[in-house]
């Protein structure tokens, strides 16, 4: 399953933390945190990548997703986090009940976003 490590402001996730993590997730990262009002995301299908972006930003209160591949590839398009709308993203860890069979290269995440929370968030981005 994904792993999801939300780091406070100030707190730094152990670097042998951080390394086992990846061992074990490392079919992508996503990294994002706020700034000036905004989202900031950095993410890569490779999920040793997120040892620069971490460690320029260590200070700074984040959510680091790591992926391991459930469905669809082991891509860009994959990697949380997901953009739904403006500076609303998303997250998760386990499977999600979705049909893939569209676009089986398309990971359960991507088709809940589509399908689902892009759809919603046209009709109020208040309610996510």
């Amino acid at each position: 399953m994904c792993l999801i490590i939300y780091k406070p402001n100030g707190v730094n996730v152990p670097e042998e933390l951080l390394r086992s993590a990846i061992t074990h997730n490392n079919d992508g990262f996503g990294l994002m945190f706020p700034e000036n009002g905004k989202v900031v995301v950095y993410k890569d299908h490779r999920s040793e990548y997120v040892y620069e972006p971490y460690f320029r930003h260590a200070e700074k209160e984040m959510l680091i997703h790591l992926r391991m591949q459930t469905h669809g590839k082991i891509n860009l398009d994959n990697t949380h986090p997901f953009h739904i709308g403006g500076e609303t993203w998303f997250m998760h860890n386990g499977v999600l009940l979705i049909d893939t069979k569209k676009k089986p290269d398309m990971s359960d995440t991507w088709h809940f976003n589509e399908k689902v929370l892009k759809w919603l968030y046209k009709f109020d981005p208040s309610d996510l």
